[in-house]
């Protein structure tokens, strides 16, 4: 998986290390999270993410908030805005809200409703 330095060069991250913590389809959580590590949502989220690795929207997640990350995969539904180096929006999901990124892949039948800002590649998120 490849990202970009603020020298725009390619460089490899590897988030496996990471660890995951996981939102289960059933579960709902209201309020802010902010983690270190990869996260993956089935479930429902009203809050914002701010995470130093991939926040993945798995095909049955939903969330109504800011998510601001390295990267983002939406397979399911997202309502607010997105800030990553990279934002993956796959087949049949759903953005509704801006977007700022490095680099934007919208795959066939996929859904975004904003606008797009291009951001400049970051080598960490701040925590807040």
């Amino acid at each position: 998986m490849g990202l970009f330095s603020k020298s725009n060069k390619e460089v490899e991250i590897d988030f496996s290390a990471k660890g995951m913590t996981a939102i289960s389809k059933g579960s709902t959580v209201v309020g802010d999270i902010t983690n270190e590590c990869n996260l993956h949502i089935d479930g429902v989220i009203t809050g914002n993410i701010i995470s130093n690795a991939v926040v993945t929207i798995g095909t049955s997640g939903r969330v109504n908030g800011k998510i601001k990350a390295y990267k983002i995969i939406v397979s399911g539904i997202c309502k607010g805005e997105l800030e990553a180096d990279i934002v993956e929006i796959l087949t049949n999901s759903k953005v509704v809200g801006d977007i700022i990124s490095s680099k934007l892949i919208l795959e066939e039948s996929s859904y975004f409703e904003g606008r797009n800002q291009k951001k400049q590649p970051s080598e960490y998120i701040e925590m807040k």
